[in-house]
């Protein structure tokens, strides 16, 4: 069985509705999954190539990478998405590995915050811009369609 990054907000979403900080901290670690695989999911799709075969290399890009490829793209909705991703994912580490530091219900509204502004910025890319560019700074390249 496999799921999705709807499934990952459908759970946090579950998740956030307990305010016991082990809830709120692991509603934050998914809200950031959700947004991040979402953009994994539609980037795939984007860079589909010639034939119909969905490019699933793009699942392999590391956080750090795809938040600093979004950023290098000329298109400034693609730049921004790289840094709410950038922040969610500092957000996101806090809530998993700094167990010592509190994390409340005000980290969570961020986060959610974010998801949505993500989603929302993904939504207003120049998505031409970003296939033609981002193909640069991918370690696997897929093969796209010229168009004639």
């Amino acid at each position: 069985m496999s799921i999705t990054s709807a499934d990952l907000k459908c759970i946090a979403g579950e998740l956030s509705k307990n305010n016991q900080e082990i809830y709120l901290r692991t509603s934050i670690s998914k809200y950031y999954y959700a947004a991040f695989h979402f953009i994994l999911e539609q980037l795939s799709l984007l860079l589909t190539d010639c034939s119909g075969k969905i490019f699933r290399s793009v699942h392999y890009l590391q956080h750090g990478y795809l938040q600093e490829i979004l950023s290098r793209v000329s298109d400034t909705k693609s730049q921004l998405l790289g840094e709410y991703l950038r922040q969610f994912h500092k957000t996101r580490k806090r809530a998993d590995y700094r167990l010592a530091e509190t994390v409340t219900c005000r980290d969570l509204e961020f986060c959610i915050k974010n998801y949505n502004l993500a989603l929302r910025c993904w939504d207003e890319i120049d998505k031409e811009t970003l296939k033609t560019e981002i193909v640069i700074y991918l370690p696997y390249k897929p093969r796209l369609c010229c168009k004639s």
